[in-house]
């Protein structure tokens, strides 16, 4: 069936791929919130993030050599090529972008919240201590405790 469903293999395989890159401009869109808001990024929403590039650049790929699924010079089609991009193109929709779609739906929260360091300023190695800032210091430590 891969060469009979050849042109709508492909075409689904178009319908998905968009899908998919909507769906990786929502994720991004929420990863560029985070980082905005200093939190630190899920590894499995940056792993997503890689797999999804990699499986668009492949889909696209195989969607731009469709016009080349011709033999002696362009007159018949070529049957063994267009049984293979039929089928690649299914399982990649199938197997690989419905997964992935799948799994962006947990995406909900894509950033863990960080703790911020104490912002305390600390002396330098050349700093001399001097008996008049001693006592400033104790008041202003004791004072924020």
């Amino acid at each position: 069936m891969y060469l009979y469903n050849h042109r709508n293999n492909l075409e689904n395989l178009e319908k998905e791929v968009r899908r998919l890159k909507d769906a990786q401009e929502e994720v991004k869109n929420k990863v560029v919130a985070a980082e905005n808001n200093v939190e630190k990024i899920k590894p499995t929403v940056t792993q997503w993030q890689d797999d999804v590039d990699s499986i668009i650049r492949e889909a696209e790929q195989l969607i731009a050599e469709k016009a080349n699924d011709r033999c002696v010079k362009g007159f018949c089609p070529n049957l063994i090529t267009r049984y293979k991009h039929g089928k690649k193109a299914f399982e990649i929709k199938e197997h690989i972008i419905s997964p992935l779609l799948q799994q962006r739906n947990d995406f909900d929260e894509v950033s863990y919240p960080t703790t911020l360091e104490d912002l305390w300023l600390k002396p330098d190695k050349n700093y001399d201590l001097f008996i008049s800032r001693d006592s400033t210091f104790q008041k202003y430590t004791q004072g924020v405790k």
